[in-house]
């Protein structure tokens, strides 16, 4: 699949999954699925005698010299992969990650431990390199990634492994395998595409679910201090952010370092039309329109005449000087100032990446309304700063996806909290107020903890949505928890 379609699938999935669907008329709508309730059995428990005898993060003097991609890349051997790639393996995998761990048949899943075990292996390597970036410099769009939705599959067996652990009582190993899938997450994101990016983010919250599972067990230890000390946040989009530029280097090759300058030189006509062809085939448009090469290439011309005036003012506020990039081909004079536009607009919103959530929520919302505003009136049909207004919100979606993992670890991290200061008082806290022994940790949405509250012989922790929106199934939960 190539890159740019595999993008806009994996950055709507979740837009989509939460729209209305096509009725009948006369048939009323469904309404959406209500936030999730997650009911846990919990029991009082204080940290171990050494705090971080149990790590979701490897300490460096674990670490192993080496590339981790070697061994996630050999995790994918055929004849692991003949058992996961059976007819009905996905339904059996559900039905294993699902089911009561009462009823789960560890070997039913010793497949798993193979794959598994190159994973661990993986996740304790001083580095990760997927060597990416150069293909991508020279594919762009059509670069090929096969194997990144392969690795959900991996971060699956590594779950089912965990159940496989506890079923057998070796909470050790069973955390051993959460801590490995919250690594191999963050390398796999450790790339420089978006799809990287959300995949990891899904392979690692993949282990939430089994964390839910091994703090039930009795005799769990508590892991605050663990969850504590992992890297905020877990998963970094610095690189796939800041990769997605490549993207217009393809397409645009030499133009950012012509914005450089104050007089660019002039481009031949073939380089312009090797542009043209580019953004074509990104398109599709060669295959779908009944119009020739020529008649497109055309188009692409008398679009660029209709923008130049806009595209040369454009330009010469950046700095290039206006009378001589009037005297520029203007197909070059307006990809410079649509590039220019791109780089403007995509930059106001990587500058924000370090801000608090709440005030990078507030701040990609402004600018989204900002892109909705209608474009000037001109006479192209496709005036300047279109290409931005495609590209730039499905960006805008995936920035916020590393949040949601950071606010299940703080849930948990919370949960982990409150098992604490029962072990010490011999009784459950009523509310946060009363969680006095460890900081609570902060909901990234508010800033502040979570709301809990004691009923009776049970905990009600809410997660709740956005500032401004409805709870959804999609942007919060509560937890039930059922005091033992």
């Amino acid at each position: 699949m190539r890159y740019l379609a595999l993008l806009m699938v994996m950055t709507t999935t979740a837009f989509l999954s939460a729209q209305v669907k096509l009725i009948d008329p006369g048939q009323r709508p469904e309404a959406p699925p209500a936030p999730p309730v997650f009911k846990l059995k919990i029991h009082k428990q204080a940290a171990p005698s050494s705090a971080l005898r149990y790590r979701l993060y490897p300490e460096t003097r674990e670490l192993v010299e080496g590339n981790a991609a070697q061994s996630y890349y050999r995790a994918f051997a055929p004849k692991w992969q003949r058992l996961t790639h059976a007819k009905d393996y996905a339904e059996k995998s559900e039905k294993w990650l699902n089911q009561p761990l009462s009823e789960f048949q560890e070997k039913e899943v010793s497949f798993a431990q193979h794959q598994a075990g190159e994973v661990r292996q993986g996740s304790l390597k001083t580095y990760c390199e997927w060597e990416l970036t150069p293909r991508f410099r020279d594919k762009g769009f059509e670069t090929l990634l096969p194997e990144i939705q392969g690795f959900r599959e991996l971060a699956r067996v590594l779950a089912l492994d965990c159940r496989a652990q506890l079923k057998t009582g070796r909470l050790d190993k069973a955390i051993e395998d959460v801590r490995s899938g919250l690594i191999f997450g963050r390398h796999v994101a450790d790339g420089p595409t978006l799809i990287q990016g959300l995949v990891g983010v899904a392979c690692a919250s993949m282990m939430a679910p089994r964390l839910e599972e091994i703090l039930q067990q009795p005799g769990s230890p508590n892991l605050y201090w663990a969850l504590a000390n992992l890297p905020k946040p877990l998963i970094d989009f610095r690189k796939p952010l800041e990769g997605e530029k490549i993207v217009m280097d393809f397409f645009l090759p030499g133009f950012r370092e012509m914005l450089k300058v104050k007089k660019p030189q002039a481009m031949s006509q073939e380089q312009l039309l090797a542009c043209v062809d580019r953004f074509h085939r990104l398109t599709e448009e060669q295959k779908e329109s009944g119009f020739s090469d020529l008649m497109k290439k055309a188009g692409f011309s008398a679009m660029a005449a209709l923008n130049q005036p806009a595209a040369v003012k454009l330009l010469s506020e950046h700095g290039l000087d206006a009378k001589h990039v009037e005297k520029l081909p203007p197909l070059q004079t307006v990809f410079l100032a649509e590039l220019l536009t791109y780089d403007q607009i995509f930059d106001e919103m990587l500058k924000r990446r370090g801000a608090p959530l709440p005030l990078l929520r507030e701040k990609l919302m402004d600018l989204e309304k900002t892109m909705k505003q209608p474009l000037p009136k001109v006479a192209s049909p496709i005036p300047l700063g279109t290409l931005s207004r495609l590209v730039v919100p499905a960006v805008q979606r995936a920035m916020l996806a590393p949040y949601r993992l950071e606010r299940k670890l703080a849930a948990l991290q919370t949960i982990e909290a409150i098992r604490l200061q029962a072990a010490k008082d011999k009784a459950w806290p009523a509310s946060p107020e009363q969680v006095t022994m460890v900081p609570l940790p902060c909901d990234p949405e508010t800033g502040k903890p979570f709301p809990f509250l004691k009923e009776g012989k049970r905990i009600v922790l809410m997660v709740g949505p956005p500032a401004g929106e409805k709870p959804l199934y999609y942007n919060s939960y509560s937890y039930e928890l059922e005091l033992e």
